[in-house]
């Protein structure tokens, strides 16, 4: 199982040997999580590579840059909080340009590499490999990208200590290190630039990971120390969860690549939110399992028709399955977020809202357990 802190839910965690730990993101006078997310995209001009192309990242927000020389300049200016680099790019890097990379992903700064292998982004941010013992990588490197991430918050001191006392972290960047006032991870995902969907989630994934460094420096500047809200364990590594709170509303995102997965959450600190609101990134939701104390809510949205939401409930070592309307306190709004809500879902989002009934109970925890399609 994989323990994910914050919003850190990316997806499988880095191997990187021999390297030290990364220093905690740099402390920062205020944090404006309102501020539009400073992405670069190194590439050259009228790069194609899959959907992605110069109006594809323009309407993303990101800053194009063709050279080395002039990221680093704007650089100075603008501060990355996340770098996305074309393979043509990573083979005309210097030395310098290296160690200035690695700094960056030190401090917190998210790296995406486009239409390049495992092997070519580990050289790049100056790490041994990026691959399980044992894993083969599976996709057409011409037609990948491959975000990574890392960061570990707290003071010099401890992270030192952090670093003296879980040596074998350095090694395999594991997430979700905990000593005393220190808190770090790590993570790797990797997606097809042909395909629609997985597109859309490099998008997703590179904003969700810059908001929670955002989200980190803000605690660490308020308090000298970092506490999770929340403590996410995935059934799987290639699961990924990850929260943002817009408006008083926390929001979590669900992202599984084979549509079927479960979440463990746990809020660990202040007070619940009064309203949650699920998002699943899948191309079908035929059944959503919620459970908290001794209660679970089922959701079903069909795939054919009009896509009807049923939802039932049981609750205790009851097996009856009593069924729920709109008036129902255990009823969780649920509606399909899409330009065109045909499924399979070619864009866009299954929302769920969190019942009245689990605000209402003073639970702290729940448990989502989901499938796209039955098979």
């Amino acid at each position: 199982m994989r323990i994910l802190v914050l919003l850190l839910a990316l997806g499988v965690s880095l191997v990187a040997c021999s390297q030290p730990l990364p220093q905690t993101p740099s402390p920062r006078p205020t944090v404006d999580f309102d501020a539009p997310r400073v992405i670069y995209y190194l590439a050259p001009p009228d790069n194609v590579r899959g959907l992605l192309n110069d109006a594809a990242a323009l309407a993303n927000g990101w800053t194009q840059a063709t050279s080395w020389s002039q990221l680093r300049s704007d650089a100075l200016t603008k501060h990355p909080e996340g770098i996305v680099v074309d393979a043509t790019q990573l083979e005309a890097m210097s030395d310098d340009d290296r160690k200035w990379l690695r700094a960056q992903f030190d401090d917190g700064v998210v790296v995406a590499s486009v239409a390049a292998n495992f092997d070519q982004l580990a050289r790049a941010i100056n790490t041994p490999t990026l691959l399980h013992e044992n894993e083969q990588p599976l996709r057409d490197p011409t037609q990948l990208y491959i975000v990574v991430y890392e960061y570990l918050s707290g003071t010099p001191e401890d992270i030192a200590r952090s670093a003296r006392q879980y040596p074998d972290a350095s090694k395999t960047r594991t997430p979700g290190i905990v000593t005393g006032k220190t808190q770090g991870g790590s993570g790797r995902s990797q997606g097809s630039l042909d395909n629609p969907q997985e597109f859309q989630v490099l998008f997703w994934q590179l904003n969700m990971t810059i908001d929670s460094v955002r989200q980190q420096r803000a605690e660490f500047n308020a308090r000298g120390e970092f506490e999770p809200l929340y403590e996410i364990t995935t059934d799987k590594l290639e699961t990924f969860v990850s929260y943002s709170i817009v408006n008083g509303v926390t929001y979590f995102d669900v992202f599984g690549p084979n549509g079927i997965g479960s979440a463990h959450i746990v809020r660990t600190r202040g007070e619940m939110p009064k309203q949650i609101t699920l998002r699943f990134f899948l191309k079908g939701l035929e059944s959503l399992k919620f459970s908290y104390d001794n209660t679970q809510i089922q959701v079903s949205v069909s795939s054919s028709g009009d896509h009807a939401v049923i939802e039932s409930m049981h609750q205790g070592t009851s097996t009856e399955e009593i069924p729920l309307n709109s008036t129902s306190e255990f009823w969780m709004p649920t509606e399909i977020v899409s330009q065109n809500k045909t499924i399979p879902l070619q864009d866009g989002y299954f929302q769920v809202e969190l019942p009245r009934a689990f605000f209402e109970s003073g639970a702290r925890e729940f448990e989502i357990e989901w499938i796209d399609f039955y098979r």
